[in-house]
């Protein structure tokens, strides 16, 4: 047993004397037989379902149960409201279709750009592996707002990708598009990492024995990789669309005037209409659920073409041309839609450390402001970093 091995296996000089070793040992091997008593580990697996119903499914549950007590009050103020009539039905269908029009745009731009670098994580060896694997987790690490805030900063400000350009203003202005550029940022990372997970379990055997049978690198990953990754491709999707659907804190920074379905829930939520922020949370809920079971349904029924081999076509795009062109385009991608937008916080405030590059002045630098500023920022944001 192991705790009885670490224990006995302690050295018996010093201040370890013999019995003490063997007097602990026994203890050890003791404390084991009574943790693997059938009794407890019921107990273990009891307390653990009990605080999954408690934190995780109940409150889901209970949003469906306060909308069905309070249903009376939800059809008058959304439905037959005296003064506004059906406003607040029509703003929630309008906020809804954003939010699934954002989360399913999103989820298709990051199976593009996302697979290819799977496939490059999980089949390839490479300088610089290791550095690039730990970057495509870099949208899962960075809090969502400060996220959102430096994606505003590389598109939608003067400062970033639009002085390539040689434009003053940002490239993209607050809105939707913006708002999907974000959603790809800190959604990307699901895809990859599903993906990745799975190709590195797949019998690379299976792929070579195709190679040696004359089939190009195209044809024995649409063949024969593609369909044994269908698991993870699905579960990277419904990761990634659950994640932009519900996704809040980078949204109200890109967002400008649009509202997407949980900005309309905090909007409603602030304004002190509770029931209608119940009633939309549990449509999101019930879509949320609908989808999931529905791409679980389609990917028993759906496969991927795999009995049809086109030569000429294939051929073409196994050609070393062709994945040079798709490694620059991984790589690419990668750099300009996740990773510089997730950083480009650092050559901001490094740009305007010390004073404004524009007017010089230091009062407009990030030193002055945060640290020297009348009202004290720096207190405010070590109290908020603390409380997070």
């Amino acid at each position: 047993m192991f705790l009885g091995r670490c224990f006995g296996g302690l050295p018996t000089s010093g201040l370890w004397s013999e019995p003490m070793v063997v007097a602990m040992g026994s203890k050890a091997r003791k404390l084991e037989r009574l943790l693997s008593r059938p009794t407890l580990r019921k107990l273990w697996d009891g307390l653990a379902l009990l605080l999954f119903v408690l934190f995780v499914l109940a409150p889901s549950i209970y949003v469906f149960t306060y909308v069905f007590t309070e249903w009376g009050e939800i059809y008058r103020r959304v439905f037959s409201d005296p003064i506004v009539g059906d406003t607040y039905w029509r703003s929630m269908l309008r906020a809804m279709g954003l939010s699934l029009q954002i989360a399913a745009a999103a989820t298709l731009i990051d199976v593009i750009i996302g697979l290819p670098m799977a496939l490059l994580l999980a089949r390839y060896e490479f300088r610089g592996k290791r550095l690039l694997d730990a970057l495509v987790d870099l949208p899962l690490a960075v809090p969502s707002s400060a996220l959102g805030f430096s994606i505003f900063l590389f598109w939608a400000t003067g400062e970033g990708v639009s002085r390539l350009f040689g434009v003053r203003t940002g490239l993209v202005s607050q809105g939707p598009l913006l708002i999907l550029l974000a959603h790809v940022a800190f959604t990307y990372s699901y895809i990859v990492r599903s993906l990745t997970g799975v190709i590195e379990s797949i019998d690379i055997s299976y792929e070579h024995a195709a190679r040696t049978l004359g089939a190009p690198s195209f044809t024995v990953f649409r063949t024969i990789t593609s369909p044994l990754a269908k698991s993870g491709l699905i579960a990277g999707i419904i990761l990634a669309f659950a994640r932009s659907l519900g996704e809040t804190g980078a949204t109200i920074i890109v967002a400008g005037i649009y509202e997407t379905a949980p900005l309309a829930v905090v909007s409603l939520h602030q304004r002190l209409l509770i029931s209608s922020a119940a009633f939309l949370s549990a449509i999101l809920v019930s879509i949320a659920v609908f989808l999931l079971l529905l791409v679980r349904f389609l990917s028993v029924r759906v496969g991927i073409p795999i009995r049809r081999v086109w030569p000429g076509p294939e051929r073409l795009l196994s050609s070393g041309k062709a994945r040079g062109l798709r490694d620059a385009f991984t790589f690419t991608s990668f750099a300009l839609m996740i990773l510089v937008p997730s950083c480009f916080t650092f050559p901001y405030v490094a740009t305007w450390w010390s004073s404004s590059p524009y007017t010089g002045k230091l009062e407009s630098g990030v030193y002055y402001q945060v640290f020297l500023a009348p009202d004290k920022k720096w207190v405010s944001l070590w109290k908020s970093l603390a409380a997070s």
